[in-house]
């Protein structure tokens, strides 16, 4: 759908695209907010070394991702986040050091 709706290049479509990508975003977020709720307070009393090597094995999986489907889907995420402030919510705003217990 989402491909003949991009074909059709119609403000209607657009919009239909933007709901769809709003819907799918959310979903994202919702499921990692769940399936990490878990990994936030242990991240947050690790090393900067630990942090470093977590880092790292992130790197090397994105990057095994690579495909042009999953880093537009990647890209319309983040910029979902971006502009949903959904780092904030989730208490990233770099004025904390606490994380929520637990997803929304």
């Amino acid at each position: 759908m989402e491909t003949q709706l991009l074909r059709a290049r119609t403000p209607a479509a657009t919009a239909a695209l933007a709901t769809i990508a709003q819907i799918r975003n959310q979903g994202i977020r919702n499921q990692s907010l769940t399936e990490t709720a878990d990994i936030a307070p242990v991240i947050l009393t690790m090393d900067i070394f630990t942090l470093w090597w977590i880092s790292q094995w992130v790197d090397e999986r994105k990057s095994r991702s690579s495909a042009a489907a999953i880093l537009a889907y990647f890209r319309s995420y983040k910029e979902w986040l971006r502009t949903s402030q959904a780092r904030m919510t989730a208490g990233m705003d770099g004025s904390t050091n606490t994380a929520p217990a637990t997803p929304e």
